[in-house]
């Protein structure tokens, strides 16, 4: 019986053999073979490799020394046929896999191509195996030929694509993972925004995992401009699957890996915010725009033909707060969120944390975070300004801190039932994240909800545990797979006992119901005297020795003096708040 066998990729044009089939492998990969074959492909008449037929095989499989092992695919011999294989596709850009056509085994013919895969012996002098084969001349000089040929469709010489490019599309091959760059959502404003979309390479329709931010949709962050930012986003994402000798702790800042949850049998789609990347328009952090544009690509991604129509967003830290924001929007196609990290109430949780304004993380922020990931001059709100210029929370709730606010938008959370399971970050150096997650699970009003408290958030997102816990949540509500996840009582506790050691302790409500509220007090009960230090006119308090103030705190379980506010501030005089300048105005 005559089987029929797909090449990732797909990889379409490129000659194979078996014992009773060859030809060319078709639009989709296919070729044709029966039980218990072996299968090899060629370039020209030159043999790349071999593998036993079966429904599916990538070129990781065909030298048997990688075996379909993507923890060696820095074998040289592997790299050398994918970059050669790759480089001859019609189009230098893969999305649509690799389109060989087939004149170009005519015109490779019988000339032999030294891949350098051939095993060595010891003490033999092998040296730099990649760099020879992009040296060598036969290489060169086929290359050329093509070119002449017209057989690509890009303008300019073909070039034979690097080693990182190459392991990086045969790792997406090997794992069954489609990727799209670039995509283009239009959105209701008449304006569009770009996406990286990833997808599983077996047809089918699968919920969607959405995320949108500032910081660049490029692997690990900021985007992709010119060939050099593209080779060296490709170095990067080829250390991280090989060894991660740099530490990085995600694919994408802040997103979802691909590598996790694309095989698992979901979409990953990564938008930049209006303005941010490649995007047009002014990006506006944490505003109206933003927020209606991701409600505009999550309503996208339902719709498309290989999506399920059912979306989910996950993200950490600014793409955990733009959730809540798109989700007051009401998005048809949104049917569950995780939110790592997060705040609801931009006024108090994020820019006046206790009224007062976090001055020293924005600017920083900005010029590490915000202006690095945008393509060309930045145009950014000018949110610091606007964030000196409203000391309160209603002081323009158009401008700031509003229902649909330019900039750091405080959502309208009324109505939103979407299931929700919200993190709170229990450290951050510029203190968001801890009341803001607990805020955001108490705000929406859905019955369908979790919370975690953790420590180590930003590792933690990552971990093995964590994702199985988080895909069995969207599991549950994104593919209707009843797997006890919501029998889980919802809230979970991690109480530290010190160096990163922790209990675990699950409750079924938030606050939790046998809390032990203590009121506490400033104790002046050992002030001897209030009087002016001398100092610009601080007062001071003289205390009494510290053997008296063991004593008085033995005595006492509870301080019994609470000092008037007005006794002790009445003598400390009030820096008048310095009056904002916009830049490039006079002051």
């Amino acid at each position: 019986m005559t089987h029929t066998g797909l090449l990732a990729g797909p990889i379409s044009g490129l000659r194979y053999e078996t014992p009773t089939h060859r030809g060319l492998t078709g639009e989709r990969g296919e070729f044709r073979y029966e039980a218990g074959e072996r299968i090899a492909f060629l370039v020209g008449a030159t043999p790349i490799g071999n593998v036993s037929a079966g429904p599916r095989v990538n070129l990781a499989q065909i030298v048997a020394r990688v075996d379909g092992d993507i923890a060696k695919l820095r074998d040289p011999g592997l790299t050398n046929v994918a970059r050669f294989v790759f480089s001859l596709g019609r189009r230098a850009v893969r999305d649509h896999g690799t389109e060989i056509a087939p004149e170009v085994h005519d015109i490779i013919g019988n000339r032999r191509i030294d891949f350098r895969h051939d095993a060595d012996f010891a003490g033999a002098g092998t040296g730099d195996k990649l760099q020879a084969f992009a040296d060598d001349p036969v290489v060169v000089q086929l290359l050329r030929d093509l070119d002449e040929a017209g057989v690509f469709e890009d303008a300019g010489p073909r070039t034979l694509c690097t080693p990182a490019n190459a392991r990086n599309e045969v790792r997406r091959n090997a794992m069954g993972i489609l990727r799209f760059r670039d995509v283009k959502i239009p959105l209701r404003n008449g304006e569009h925004v770009l996406a990286d979309v990833f997808r599983p390479a077996e047809p089918g329709s699968y919920p969607v995992v959405i995320s949108s931010g500032p910081y660049g949709k490029a692997f690990n962050h900021h985007s992709i401009a010119t060939e050099a930012d593209l080779e060296e986003h490709e170095l990067m994402e080829d250390d991280y699957f090989s060894g991660n000798p740099g530490g990085q702790p995600f694919e994408n800042h802040e997103t979802v890996n691909t590598a996790s949850w694309v095989p698992a049998g979901y979409a990953v789609v990564r938008t930049d915010m209006p303005g941010a990347g490649n995007n047009p328009g002014q990006l506006a952090p944490w505003g109206i725009a933003g927020a209606e544009a991701l409600r505009d690509c999550i309503e996208w991604a339902g719709g498309q033909p290989w999506s399920n129509g059912n979306v989910g967003t996950w993200g950490m830290s600014y793409l955990a707060m733009s959730q809540h924001q798109a989700a007051s929007l009401h998005p048809e196609h949104l049917k569950a969120m995780i939110a790592i990290g997060t705040d609801v109430d931009l006024y108090e949780e994020v820019a006046y944390n206790g009224g007062i304004f976090n001055e020293q993380f924005w600017s920083v922020w900005k010029a590490a975070g915000i202006d690095p990931a945008i393509v060309g001059e930045p145009d950014v709100a000018d949110f610091i300004w606007t964030l000196q210029d409203s000391p309160f929370r209603d002081s323009d709730p158009d401008a700031v801190f509003g229902p649909r606010a330019k900039v750091f938008m405080s959502p309208d959370l009324t109505g939103v039932t979407v299931p929700l399971w919200a993190v709170v970050a229990a450290t951050h150096s510029a203190h968001f994240h801890q009341v803001g997650g607990s805020n955001a699970y108490l705000a929406t009003p859905t019955s369908n909800k979790k919370l975690d408290i953790w420590d180590d958030w930003f590792q933690k997102a990552y971990a093995a545990e964590t994702v199985a816990a988080h895909q069995a949540f969207f599991d549950y509500w994104l593919k209707g797979i009843d797997n006890g996840i919501m029998d889980v009582p919802p809230v979970r506790l991690e109480i530290r006992s010190g160096n990163g050691a922790a209990v675990v302790r699950y409750e079924n409500e938030w606050p939790v119901a046998s809390t032990d509220y203590c009121r506490w007090y400033f104790d002046a009960s050992t002030a001897e005297t209030l009087e002016r230090t001398g100092k610009a006119g601080f007062s001071g308090l003289q205390q009494t020795s510290r053997s008296s103030r063991r004593r008085s705190r033995t005595r006492r379980r509870s301080i019994s003096f609470v000092p008037p506010r007005e006794r002790l501030c009445a003598s400390i005089p009030r820096r008048p708040a310095p009056t904002p300048v916009r830049p490039g105005s006079r002051s």
